[in-house]
Order: C-alpha cells, then structure tokens, then sequence
C-alpha cells in the first residue's frame, strides 16, 4: 500500500471538499436573504426527509463496498446489482406511496409533484454515493471532486434561477427543485458508467450478501438522521418553522465540520481496513489519534471565531444562531469520533452493533427533545444533541474493544483531546462578546498546531532519507 498516495488522496478530499462546499457555505449570505426564515425552515425539513427516504431507497448498500472488493472478484458487478436491486425498490415504493397518498397527505404537508421530486432526489442522492463510495476504494479524490463540482455548481445555479424567476412568490419549493435538477442529471451518467462497466443484474449471491451486510445499518442510518435532522422536524412541530430556520442555520457550523470529516473518512475506511488486514496496530494507534488532534482543533479554532461567521452569513433575524453553535459543534467532534471505532464494526461484518447503538442513541435525543425543547426552546435541542452524540461515541468505542478483543486507539489521549474541546466551547462562550480576544487565541492555536505539524513532516522525511540511503 503507497503511503504517499493515501496522503495525496486525503488531503485532495479534504482541500476539494472545501472548495466545493465552499461554493454552497459562501453564497449561503444570498438564500438567507433571498428565503425567509419560514422558507429556510420548509426547505431543510424537506432535507431531513430526504436523508431517511435515501437510506430506505439506497438500502446502505454502499457501506458494503469496501468488505464485497475482498469477497467478489469483481466489484463492478457486485455493485451494479446493488444498483438494479436499489432501481426496483424505489418505483414499487413510489407506486405504492403514490397510490396511499391520500391517506396520509394532511400528515406529510407536500403536494403529489414535490413527492416525486422527493423520491428522485433522494434515489439520485443514493447513486451518487454509490458513486462516491466506488471511487474511494482505490483513493480516486479527483473523480470524486469533478463530480462533487458539477452537482454543487448546478445546485447554486439552477436554486437561484427558479428563486428568482419561476418560484419567486414560493421561494422554498424553488429551492428544493433547484438542488434535484441538477442531482438527477449527475446520476443519471452514474447509472450509464456502471451499468457500462456490468449490466443490471440480480446475482443472487451479491443481493445476499447486500443485503445481509447492510440492513443492519439502515436503522444505524436512520438513528444517524434523528440525531443529525429530526431535531429540526421537532422544532418546527413543537416551536414553529421560523425557529426551525434558525436552528438550521447554525448547523452550517456544523457542516464546516462534516466537511473534514466526511472527506477523511472517504480514505480513513480503507486504510484501516487494510492496515488492521496486516495488523498495523502501532499505526493504527498513531494515525487515529492524530486524525483526533486535527479536528479536535478544527472544533476549537470554530467555535472561537462563529459568531463573526454567523454575523456574516446571515442577516439579524437569524444572529440568535449563535447561542446553539457551542454545543452544536461539541456535539459534532463527538459524531466525528464515532467514525474512529465505528471501521472496526465494518471490518467484523458486525453491523447489528452499529444499529443497536445508533438506535440508543437517537432513542435518547427523541426523549431528550420532546422534553426540554417543550421547556427552554429551540436552543436545548443543541444540547440534547451534543449529549446524545457523546453516548453515541462511548457505546461504539466501548463495542470495537469487545469484538476486536483488545483496543486499537489511544484512550488517555482521546479522553484529553475531547476534555480539551469542551474546555475550548466553554472560554468560546464566556468570550462571545469579546472577539479580539477569542480571534488572537484562535491565532495562538492555529500556529501552534501548524509548527507542530511542520515539525514531524521534517522528521519523517529525514528518517524517509535515512532508510532510502540505507537501501
């Protein structure tokens, strides 16, 4: 395994997945200005529907990638039948919504027309991350950017010409049609390169084991969605769609974080999985924390400078935002922690303890919801959240000790590191109102940690040319 070429591939997805989200985070300024704060609400509720019904639709089969390339001899055709399996599950669940639509319409609150682009966004969403998926097993980050690039380009493009034009009076639904345009086109080409590759089939045995694999994580998926977007469908019941909008708004914090995370994870799984194959555990250990230090400083740096960003993105009625960002962002270093133990689970095929805790956890943040939010607003579903996240973390790590019989992370350091996070969160919100403050402190710990990470790249690449000379 080319170390170097893992290295290239993660930071050529991170640095292009913030230059792609970058696109939708810097004109987040205009929709909030363009969208009501009732809008705003409208269209990230329909984003949490979306999220459960691509993970029914999609089946999870993607979670299944990385074990099927080292059981069927060719991937190509395992996923092709993922495809073809996923195609004719999503028109017979159409067909039958479509058919008891009005049973259940007053309950829903969308018309016939946005429940079909709910369903095509959400199947196109599915094959994208087929996609996504595929390309990252061999760590091919430019293929998974020109992708990401034109989806989020013709996301932007396309929402603010229906806001502006067609959908000018109902700028929420404007919105929503203006992001599955673009993404059905995108899979559209997906499903012609894969079904290039292999034609549509139903191989029993890649159905079986697809299945087998990845039911157990539809529940884990959907418990991810509770914990990551239901808080907002409570809101909007419990409070109103405004406070909803709000609270959204402040998890674009938390997207700034997804980011990182969902780029490092694209090449963290099949490095573990290829290193723990070879029992690296030293390295194991080593990269884990270090990937832990990153974003534990990534998660500091972001709540000491939020409320400026808030400031800047959106307008005065959605500056109230900034009271949720702290937990909200504590909460998502604990999500992001999840993803370390999590891989030990996949590597085990023992996808029924992902659910089970992942289930735990969302069961928790429901209850934690219906109370406090009842009593203190929207603002307590950040903090449910934030606690409902850190059980989420101990279950899943306290699991990978037990199926892999020993632990293959550093649990002092991983302990200090999250200490360290929520003691930042804490002097982030008592220096809310003191920005020079809290930015010179953000300068101080972004330094620090670039020196040190200067520091052992020069090492290595010393010990690199002492082994090279040697051979």
């Amino acid at each position: 395994m080319d170390s170097n070429k893992v290295i290239k591939a993660g930071f050529g997805y991170t640095i292009a997945n913030y230059l792609i989200k970058g696109l939708a985070f810097f004109t987040l300024p205009i929709f909030t200005r363009l969208l009501t704060t009732a809008d705003f609400g409208i269209y990230n509720t329909f984003l949490a529907y979306e999220n459960i019904l691509t993970v029914i639709l999609g089946v999870s089969f993607y979670s299944s990638f990385n074990a099927a390339r080292f059981k069927f001899s060719k991937i190509e055709k395992y996923i092709s039948a993922c495809i073809t399996f996923s195609s004719i599950l999503s028109l017979v669940f159409l067909i039958f919504v479509q058919i008891i639509y009005p049973i259940y319409s007053r309950y829903l609150g969308l018309d016939r027309w946005i429940l079909v682009l709910l369903f095509a966004y959400s199947f196109s969403t599915a094959i994208i991350t087929y996609y996504n998926s595929y390309v990252g097993l061999d760590y091919q980050y430019k293929k998974f950017v020109l992708i990401s690039a034109i989806g989020a380009i013709g996301n932007i493009v396309m929402s603010l010409l229906l806001v502006l034009t067609f959908f000018s009076n109902n700028r929420g639904i404007g919105r929503i049609a203006g992001m599955t345009i673009p993404t059905i086109f995108l899979s559209t080409y997906i499903l012609l390169f894969f079904f290039s590759k292999n034609k549509p089939n139903l191989d029993k045995n890649c159905i079986r084991y697809a299945l087998l694999y990845s039911i157990p994580i539809i529940p884990h998926s959907l418990s991810q969605i509770i914990l990551n977007q239901f808080d907002r469908i409570m809101i909007t019941s419990i409070v109103g769609e405004s406070e909803s909008g709000i609270y959204s708004f402040a998890y674009t914090m938390f997207s700034i974080l997804l980011i990182t995370i969902t780029s490092i994870d694209k090449i963290w799984g099949p490095w573990f999985f290829d290193n723990l194959k070879e029992n690296n555990f030293l390295k194991i250990k080593k990269t884990s924390t270090q990937y832990g230090l990153l974003m534990a400083v990534i998660s500091s740096l972001l709540m000491l400078i939020a409320p400026e960003i808030i400031k800047f993105l959106g307008p005065k009625e959605y500056w109230n935002a900034i009271y949720c960002v702290i937990p909200i962002v504590i909460g998502g270093y604990f999500s992001f922690l999840y993803y370390i133990p999590c891989q030990v689970e996949y590597y085990y095929a023992k996808t029924k303890y992902i659910a089970f805790g992942s289930i735990l956890a969302a069961i928790v943040n429901i209850i934690l919801n219906s109370i406090f939010i009842h009593q203190y607003g929207y603002i307590a579903a950040a903090y449910t959240t934030l606690i409902s996240y850190l059980l989420y973390f101990l279950f899943h790590y306290l699991i990978s000790v037990r199926i892999a019989h020993k632990c293959l992370f550093e649990t002092k350091k991983i302990v200090m590191m999250s200490c360290g996070v929520i003691l930042f969160g804490v002097v982030a919100f008592r220096l809310m109102y003191s920005p020079i403050i809290r930015w010179g402190l953000s300068i101080v710990i972004a330094v620090i940690y670039g020196s040190v990470i200067f520091k052992e790249f020069e090492v290595t690449n010393k010990i690199r040319k002492i082994k090279m000379r040697k051979m």
